[in-house]
């Protein structure tokens, strides 16, 4: 009688380590999909930051070319020209998208 007891004690306890194992492994699984899934999202947002980046660095770079060189009017007439849209009166502007 001990010896049967003992065998189904150890049943009982190999179950409860099985079970204890699979609940484990699925916490792994899931907490490195959270993982993924955050780490997928900063990605996102490091992108957008260095667009952001990119285009400030352009930008900055320009105004000190023309902080530089001094020439107001010539930037004044490229801005106008091709952020404004604007031409001289004897000017045909042909444009393509």
């Amino acid at each position: 009688m001990a010896r049967g007891s003992k065998n189904g004690k150890r049943k009982r306890t190999s179950l409860a380590m099985r079970v204890g194992a699979l609940a484990f492994a699925l916490y792994l699984v899931g907490t490195i999909v959270n993982l993924q899934l955050m780490l997928s999202d900063r990605r996102g947002v490091l992108e957008e930051a260095t667009s952001q980046y990119q285009e400030l660095d352009i930008t900055n770079r320009e105004l000190g070319r023309m902080l530089h060189s001094g020439s107001d009017k010539d930037y004044a007439r490229r801005v106008a020209r091709e952020k404004l849209g604007l031409a001289y009166s004897d000017e045909q502007v042909y444009r393509y998208q």
